[in-house]
């Protein structure tokens, strides 16, 4: 592996050459660097770095010279195969905090219920989208993204919180008709007050 004295986020090297459309977070290439190395972050974007799995530091969009003096996480130094060149390895990802995701859901299959009012079984759908923004880069990338995977794009986020949400939104339908007592077209017109419902268990 090379030994890096520049680390930024270079699009000539993302998703294949495509660049940064639609990518949340990219994992640095390289993992070796000499002290003094200097970091560029760009305004809408965060660094992430890791040492041994963990995440030791976060820098926000500016240009930052990283050695012992200031970034205690490159000590200490270890010598690298270079001659004799004091330097550190270490994980970095570039966090896409600019980006605003607007994403369409609906149920695959029909809910089944019993209408409260009727008794008589019957089903539902339900559609609509949901927008979302990374506010935590190390939170993101510690729990969702993981710290070996390159790359982590909007259509990964929307899999796997498409699946998420659903769990929850099915079940929370369920019983806010059953709770309701209402004939199941009085529901339909109250989709402002089953929205409040299902917002706080998507929000865990």
């Amino acid at each position: 592996m090379p030994i890096v004295d520049i680390i930024k986020n270079d699009d000539s090297f993302l998703n294949g050459g495509m660049g940064s459309k639609s990518v949340l977070a990219w994992k640095y290439l390289h993992e070796d660097f000499n002290n003094g190395s200097t970091l560029i972050v760009n305004e809408a974007e965060e660094a992430v770095f890791f040492s041994d799995g963990i995440g030791t530091q976060v820098f926000q969009g500016g240009r930052y010279t990283l050695d012992t003096g200031n970034n205690a996480f490159i000590n200490p130094f270890r010598r690298l195969f270079t001659g004799g060149v004091n330097g550190f390895s270490a994980k970095v990802y570039f966090v896409n905090l600019d980006h605003k995701l607007a994403l369409n859901w609906g149920t695959s299959s029909p809910i089944l219920v019993r209408d409260p009012k009727l008794k008589l079984q019957t089903s539902v759908r339900a559609r609509g989208t949901y927008s979302a923004q990374v506010v935590d880069s190390k939170k993101f990338v510690v729990k969702l993204v993981g710290n070996n995977i390159q790359l982590f794009t909007q259509e990964e986020f929307n899999q796997y919180f498409r699946s998420a949400f659903l769990q929850y939104i099915t079940d929370t339908i369920q019983q806010y008709i059953v709770d309701s007592g209402r004939e199941i077209l009085d529901v339909i017109g109250r989709k402002t007050q089953l929205a409040e419902s299902i917002q706080p268990l998507l929000e865990q």
